[in-house]
């Protein structure tokens, strides 16, 4: 048995291994990359503002896992913190495997047969290897926090099933663990909590994050104070500014994307005004699609149930238990999915978090219908496959980071020239009209014209003024180099509706010093 298990995980490993490898480093992997030199540079210190951003420099990202790496040698980090998702799944597979033996105890099942059906349908849920995560794109701190996610909910599942309260003590240690790691994370943590407590009519669960926080201001007092202010600041900004911004006006609700939206596009294309390989991709990226493809034995599960006649919740516990933690974790999926609600995140990322419980709940209803069990188990590596072999032949198409990938070539372009003109790495000030592009050449040295959204006043003007998503407004280009004294201009000519305007005026001179396809590096000379 143990053999087989161990061969599942492998594979599935594998799987993970190759897609790192093909996918391109996106860009928050750069940011995460220069927070570690800085707090690495802060002597191994958690930061509370960042060095390189020209705005809204506050520390707004969690720092556990950034702090770890800050703890090995950086040229280490550089070279192999790609991987980093890898090793948190090599950690979240070693995890189910241990919550399965513990569960097994409240199964009337055959044991092997439960861990090796579980292990399969948990190793090769296809949105696993969804390329479009960013924690298969690069450092992110989404595969800790998922990890700890997974870990939160088998300490709350075992608690409810055994009454046992020190599962609920280590669920807040383990909540502590995750205000330190990731915000989805917290999100999750807070709202899966909550609504647990009212279907299991149990208040005690409510004090699981109560607990986690005051246990975070406590031992992190100033950084604890400091990271929950810009948090709700972060929320605030995306509520009260951005949710009617150009910034988000592809975040509509998801329910329209699909009734309304994508029949509009349909016909544009039938038109001849749009391109079909965008209506497919905007189709395939709609979180309903998404949870339909990635999680396809959580549809035969709900199918099953809807058609069934003879389900057992009620006679047994833990079939009763899981299900409503499924039940929770949709709601909380529905709830995020309209536009007032899209600033909470991508829905589907929520359901991520109960993989390993959609996984038993399969093998556990599934029990008497091998060809509903078997039928998931084949469209979960089916799809998993699938999905690695199709980015891999189209992934020059279905990379939208693909084409930025050489802007690195610039990275010590810049140094090079600076390095001549005896320009310190601290004065180097960039700025492009695609906010992308300058995150790929963040080092924790340079600053650049990026900073997250916590304050809506940037320099004379407004986040919403400045920023179109994730595109700057031409028009204001002159004008924020002349005031955050940029001394590098990068142009994302796709962009660009007026090159004279933005290359020729009466605020600086421009020299060109390097030219990629579509893209141009200038130099700066204010006037």
């Amino acid at each position: 048995m143990w053999g087989i298990i161990s061969a599942i995980f492998f594979i599935s490993w594998l799987t993970t291994f190759i897609l790192l490898r093909l996918a391109p480093i996106n860009s928050d992997h750069q940011v995460n990359l220069s927070c570690v030199y800085q707090i690495k540079k802060n002597g191994s210190r958690f930061i509370r503002e960042r060095q390189d951003s020209l705005f809204n420099k506050g520390m707004v990202y969690p720092q556990l896992l950034l702090w770890m790496l800050s703890l090995l040698p950086f040229q280490l980090v550089t070279k192999y913190s790609v991987y980093s998702t890898l090793v948190f799944r090599i950690l979240s597979c070693l995890g189910f495997v241990v919550f399965l033996s513990f569960l097994y105890r409240y199964v009337s099942f055959d044991y092997e047969q439960f861990m090796i059906y579980s292990s399969l349908l948990y190793a090769f849920l296809p949105f696993t290897f969804n390329t479009r995560n960013a924690k298969n794109g690069g450092l992110s701190g989404r595969g800790l926090g998922l990890f700890l996610g997974e870990l939160f909910t088998y300490t709350l599942l075992i608690y409810v099933v055994s009454g046992n309260g020190y599962y609920l003590l280590t669920a807040v240690i383990v909540g502590l663990f995750i205000f330190l790691s990731s915000q989805f994370a917290i999100q999750f943590l807070i709202f899966d909590s909550l609504l647990l407590s009212l279907f299991f009519f149990d208040w005690h669960i409510t004090l699981v994050p109560v607990l986690s926080v005051l246990l975070f201001v406590i031992i992190f007092h100033k950084y604890a104070n400091l990271y929950i202010k810009l948090q709700i600041a972060h929320k605030k900004m995306y509520f009260n500014v951005l949710s009617e911004s150009p910034i988000l006006k592809f975040k509509t609700s998801i329910w329209r994307q699909l009734y309304r939206d994508f029949w509009l596009d349909l016909i544009s294309v039938c038109r001849g005004n749009a391109e079909l390989m965008k209506l497919m991709k905007s189709v395939l990226s709609n979180p309903i699609i998404v949870v339909i493809l990635g999680f396809p034995v959580l549809v035969l599960i709900l199918i099953h149930i809807s058609t069934s006649s003879q389900i057992h919740f009620i006679s047994d516990q833990l079939l009763q238990s899981t299900g409503l933690f499924v039940c929770v974790i949709l709601i909380i999926f529905v709830a995020t999915s309209f536009k007032k609600t899209r600033f909470l995140g991508e829905p589907q990322r929520y359901i991520e978090f109960l993989s390993p419980l959609i996984a038993v709940l399969g093998v556990l209803l599934f029990s008497d219908y091998p060809y509903l069990l078997w039928a998931s188990i084949s469209l979960g590596v089916g799809f998993s496959l699938i999905q690695v072999v199709v980015f891999w032949k189209f992934k020059e198409v279905t990379s939208g980071a693909r084409k930025f990938v050489n802007v690195r070539v610039f990275d010590s372009l810049i140094d090079e020239l600076c390095s001549k003109q005896n320009i310190d790495q601290q004065n180097q000030r960039l700025l492009s009209n695609d906010s992308h592009l300058v995150k790929l050449l963040l080092n924790g040295k340079r600053k650049v014209f990026w900073g997250p959204a916590i304050s809506n006043e940037i320099g004379n003007y407004s986040y919403q003024e400045i920023f179109t998503y994730p595109y700057l407004n031409e028009q204001l280009i002159p004008y924020l180099v002349k005031e955050f004294k940029i001394n590098f201009l990068i142009l994302d000519l796709e962009l660009i509706s007026d090159y004279q305007w933005i290359t020729h005026n009466s605020v600086y001179k421009l020299k060109l010093r390097h030219e990629l396809p579509g893209i141009k590096l200038f130099q700066v000379e204010l006037l």
